[in-house]
Parts: structure tokens; C-alpha cells; sequence
């Protein structure tokens, strides 16, 4: 039955092909990491494909979807497992990856026009930081960074951060062998750190790395979930200042909506384009999909 549907014989082909290969190395980058079959039983239930809308700050159960309280109870359990491994107030892991994470994170709290000190991919950084904020219209400038110990220049960022009136540092370690030395970084009273520890997450959670977190007063630690935490491909945001960021957080929660949202519209749309290639080409009935499309 399976083999009639269109591109099945096709994917089961790749999906072979992936896995002789799979059996045969050894994959050393942390995004290859592999999971559990405990990790992925989550993958596996009707939870994956919800979501309520806002976010644990303000849920209401009566503007939501039914059985959305369930799922409420979930995001419960995930607020308080990550306030265990990571000392933080408030998570979010509604986020689809790390990327997910800064877009969502600086449509919550900046706005075209705003400053924002960026790790260079010359000294380490993400190379698709400067891409997003870009994109977001926000000026752009570069981390100083130390060459000779190959280490940010803690001194100079300071500097710069007060100088310019940054309100916001994005540091986004992806390519570098040390981790930085937070008791040498010091921020002004206004800057919020956003620090990217996709490739950090696992080590920070089992004390082998410091968490930022504990040594930044105005600190939002994010990432990818699926390299060294290790777990399926999301994004998680967490805070630990619940002043500040209390404002962040509702606007984060919207936002997260929202583009997840968008996401899996664009997704939906696809396959009923492609459907109705599928009904023109042939003339006939489908069975694939239903011909009126859901639009939730």
C-alpha cells in the first residue's frame, strides 16, 4: 500500500542508503549527535503537533484550544526540569531550532534601528548572526576580540558597550576551543546578554562548563537542543531576572506563536500546492489529502 503513494519507494530508498552509511562512521560534529530511543518517546505522541497560544505567564484556558490545559501541564514540567539543570525562572522550548530561537528573541526585544554587539565568525561567532540581525535592520557591531589569546577582549567590550549605548550583546560560540571567562566580563547596567549555547547545552547542564545564567545579572541563555544536551531538534529560551525580562517573556510568547504558527502554515500550503499539481495533472480524484484543506 505504501509503495503506491508517490516518492515513498523513492524516500525508503534514501532512508536505506542513510542508514548503511550511518553504520559505518562515526560522526564527531555535535549536531550529529545521536538519541536515545527514551529521548525520542516524546517524537511519538499526539503533543508533538500542539501548541497553545501565548505563552505560561498568561494562559487562559477558555481562549485556547480544547485540551490545550494538557499541554499547559507539560510546558509545567519543562519550566521545572530546566530550573534544575539550569538554575533559571523561566523556559521556553516552543522554539523549532537554535536559529528559531534568535530570530524569535530579537523580534521580541529590539526594533530596527537598535545596537547590537555581534561575535564575528572571524573570531568564532555563528557565521548566520549577523545575517539575521541584518535582516531585522539593527546596527551591527563587532565584538572586539583578543587574537593573541583567542579570547574576546573583556575590557574593550565593556568599553564599547558603554560607549555606544548597546543595549544588547549577542555572543554565539560556534567555532572556538575555550569557553569565556564570565568573571571577567562585565556588563553595563543596561545591556542584556543573549548567549547562544547550542553547542554548550549539555555541558553547562552537567556542571562541567559555567552557566551564564549564574554569572551575568541581565542574562538570556538559548539554543539548539540536539547536539550536546542531547534531544530532539528544538530550541529552548531561558531567563533567570524576572523584572526585566517579565515584559520579554509575554512579548517572546507571542512571537513564538506566531512564527511557529507561520511555519506550519507554510508547511500545510506546500503539500496542497503540490496536492493540486498532483489533481490537474491527472484529472481524477486524490485520496492523499482531503480536498478541504484544513486551515488550523
Amino acid at each position: 500500500m505504501l509503495n503506491k503513494i508517490e516518492g515513498y519507494a523513492a524516500f525508503k530508498d534514501i532512508e536505506d542508503r542513510f542508514n548503511i552509511i550511518k553504520k559505518k562512521t562515526l560522526p564527531l560534529c555535535a549536531a550529529e549527535n545521536l538519541i536515545s530511543p527514551f529521548v525520542k518517546l516524546p517524537l511519538n505522541g499526539d503533543f508533538q503537533e500542539r501548541y497553545i497560544m501565548n505563552g505560561v505567564l498568561d494562559y487562559e484556558t477558555d481562549n485556547n484550544f480544547i485540551g490545550s490545559n494538557f499541554l499547559f501541564e507539560i510546558y509545567g514540567l519543562i519550566n521545572k526540569q530546566c530550573a534544575k539543570l539550569f538554575d533559571c525562572n523561566y523556559a521556553d522550548a516552543r522554539t523549532l531550532t537554535g536559529m528559531n530561537c534568535i530570530t524569535s528573541l530579537l523580534m521580541s526585544i529590539t526594533k530596527a534601528g537598535d545596537k547590537i554587539m555581534v561575535s564575528d565568525s572571524e573570531c568564532g561567532g555563528h557565521q548566520s548572526m549577523k545575517v539575521v540581525c541584518k535582516r531585522l535592520g539593527l546596527q551591527i557591531i563587532d565584538m572586539p576580540y583578543d587574537y593573541n589569546h583567542f579570547d574576546m577582549d573583556y575590557e574593550n567590550v565593556y568599553s564599547v558597550l558603554k560607549k555606544d549605548d548597546i543595549n544588547f550583546f549577542l555572543y554565539a560560540p560556534s567555532d572556538i576551543i575555550n569557553p569565556p571567562d564570565f568573571d571577567k566580563l562585565k556588563l553595563p547596567s543596561n545591556t542584556v546578554l543573549l548567549y547562544d549555547a547550542s553547542q554548550t547545552l549539555g555541558l553547562i547542564a552537567g556542571k562541567q562548563l559555567d552557566n551564564p545564567l549564574n554569572k551575568i545579572d541581565n542574562c538570556i541563555l538559548f539554543g539548539g537542543t540536539h547536539k550536546t544536551l542531547p534531544g530532539p531538534a528544538n530550541g529552548l529560551i531561558m531567563t533567570k531576572t524576572m523584572n526585566g525580562p517579565n515584559l520579554l517573556i509575554k512579548q517572546l510568547a507571542l512571537y513564538t506563536f506566531v512564527i511557529r504558527k507561520c511555519i506550519k502554515l507554510l508547511v500545510y500550503y506546500t503539500h496542497y500546492l503540490r496536492w493540486r499539481l498532483l489533481e490537474s495533472r491527472t484529472q481524477k480524484k486524490q485520496s492523499i489529502m482531503p480536498r478541504d484543506f484544513p486551515m488550523n
